[in-house]
């Protein structure tokens, strides 16, 4: 019965809006996090991760994505070279930011971060070496964040696979240097980057692809 309310814990947790927005960011990191979800319904070369059911992937680039839930976008990078050379970096919390604060859970980690941009929110969060990037209203924080760690935490490598990639200089070389492990006032250029292959316009309908057979 435990193993079952683990599972179930994220899915729940994402549909109680009125008591995720009443939610601190450290209750949601807590909350989410100790979850363990271990539920998985997209699969990659060298990864695989669980997306909830009200994101849909609209642009698939190698390890970069473009995730929507018909408002927002989310930009996924799965940094599989980071993860291959178990590459570590501390975080220094930036006091200036709407909300900055290291995440450890075991040996995995990372940090989330919000800044003000105009009137929108620019949520960073990296963790188990992939990164999201969304701009949401203030409203949105909550829910975008525990998205974000829903995907993020749900991420399981596959060695093998990427062992076979890392041996391929061909992927190598193409590879493009994104850092993870910086924020925006690092100048961290992951959001310009993907948005030139974003295909998808503000104004087309996504479809559901849980309804695509």
């Amino acid at each position: 019965m435990k193993k079952v309310l683990m599972i179930i814990l994220p899915l729940l947790f994402l549909t109680g809006c009125s008591n995720l927005n009443k939610s601190t960011l450290e209750q949601i990191e807590k909350d989410v996090l100790s979850s363990k979800v271990s539920l998985t319904n997209q699969f990659r070369n060298g990864y695989k991760y669980y997306l909830p059911r009200d994101l849909n992937v609209i642009e698939n680039l190698d390890y970069n994505e473009i995730i929507t839930n018909n408002k927002y976008k989310y930009y996924l990078y799965v940094d599989i070279i980071s993860y291959n050379n178990k590459t570590k970096n501390d975080y220094i919390i930036y006091n200036s930011a709407y909300y900055s604060n290291k995440i450890k859970n075991g040996e995995k980690f990372g940090y989330l971060e919000i800044n003000k941009q105009k009137n929108k929110y620019l949520v960073e969060m990296m963790y188990n070496y992939a990164k999201i990037e969304v701009m949401v209203e203030e409203k949105d924080i909550n829910k975008a964040v525990t998205d974000s760690i829903v995907i993020l935490s749900s991420i399981e490598y596959n060695n093998n696979v990427i062992n076979h990639l890392m041996g391929d200089s061909e992927f190598n070389a193409s590879e493009k240097d994104f850092n993870i492990f910086k924020t925006k006032k690092d100048s961290s250029n992951f959001i310009n980057y993907i948005n030139e292959y974003d295909t998808y316009k503000e104004d087309e309908e996504v479809p559901d692809l849980d309804l695509v057979k």
